[in-house]
């Protein structure tokens, strides 16, 4: 294939990468709170994503067949709703970018533990709502949601929280590495960097500044419907 038509080709998956994140972004009651517009976000994503397990059990195993930048990209992700934590976070963090009042952040971590089937590199998003830092995980609460686990103990939570959820039901710890240092509220632009995760848009997350940000990382707890939400609207 000429490089002209890779480039179409690419440029062809990046439109519908955006247009179905668009098309679920779309679907968002903007008269709620920042936060309740979040949740919604997840739900569709708890509702719709499925994780690879046949391209991870590959992995495991060092198949020479497994392509994965074919395997496991954004671009996969949205057109057959399969995927692993990063494109859940790189998905999740895209549709972020288009709620009013939210910056998002890609976050890298390494998982350790006794089992070593969960050992490996983690991919979850950081989130800053009014000034407060908050960590969504995805994949853990799509996980979850297969082990009859509540999903929400990994939305909208603290660092602190999170470890501690991650230690008792999953029995992990889990190591922070870096965070996108790059945001935009222009979604093409977002998109493009996940295309090039190269190291000028990551910082590590052991300096002061980093370690701030997981160490005054706030739990947001929220109501769980939107009627409780209107009723409330209602009293006042």
């Amino acid at each position: 294939m000429e490089i002209k038509d890779i480039r179409k080709d690419e440029q062809r998956k990046k439109t519908k990468t955006i247009n179905k994140v668009l098309e679920v972004c779309d679907r968002i009651d903007r008269t709620l709170p920042v936060e309740y517009q979040i949740k919604q976000l997840f739900d569709w994503c708890l509702g719709n994503f499925f994780y690879n397990y046949s391209a991870k059990e590959r992995f495991l195993k060092n198949d020479p067949t497994l392509n994965l930048k074919e395997e496991i990209n954004l671009d996969k992700l949205m057109k057959c709703n399969v995927g692993v934590c990063g494109q859940f976070a790189e998905a999740f963090c895209l549709m972020c970018t288009q709620i009013d009042g939210v910056r998002t952040f890609y976050v890298k971590t390494a998982a350790k533990s006794k089992d070593t089937k969960f050992n490996g590199n983690h991919a979850l998003c950081l989130l800053e709502i009014d000034n407060k830092q908050t960590f969504v995980d995805v994949s853990c609460g799509l996980g979850a949601c297969l082990r009859n686990q509540n999903p929400y103990d990994f939305f909208l939570k603290s660092w602190k929280d999170l470890q501690k959820t991650y230690n008792k039901k999953r029995d992990i710890i889990m190591e922070p590495l870096s965070i996108m240092v790059s945001t935009s509220k222009n979604i093409d632009k977002y998109y493009d960097y996940f295309k090039d995760m190269d190291n000028e848009i990551f910082a590590s997350l052991a300096n002061d500044d980093m370690k701030s940000i997981l160490e005054n990382s706030c739990s947001i707890n929220i109501k769980t419907s939107k009627r409780e939400i209107l009723e409330d609207r209602e009293q006042k």
